[in-house]
């Protein structure tokens, strides 16, 4: 078992741990980021699986704003680990 930062797993890192990690324990319960951010991990990686598993294609709409949302959560995580 790992432990990086108080956060403890086993193996490899999946999508949902990272995602129920960040927004149970660093949103939710240490209150490190706001509130706000605790749906873009989710919602980035709907339109990701949409995107590589479906024949629909995401419009260039939805990607700027899938983008813009990426470009929000980093520049939240550098500015906490500063």
């Amino acid at each position: 078992m790992a432990e990086i930062r108080g956060i403890r797993t086993r193996g490899s890192w999946s999508h949902e741990f990272v995602q129920s990690q960040f927004n149970g324990l660093l949103i939710g319960r240490r209150k490190r980021y706001p509130l706000p951010l605790r749906r873009i991990l989710r919602d980035t990686m709907e339109v990701r699986e949409k995107a590589d598993y479906t024949p629909s294609p995401v419009s260039a709409r939805v990607a700027a704003r899938v983008l813009q949302a990426g470009q929000t959560l980093v520049a939240a995580v550098e500015e906490h680990c500063r």
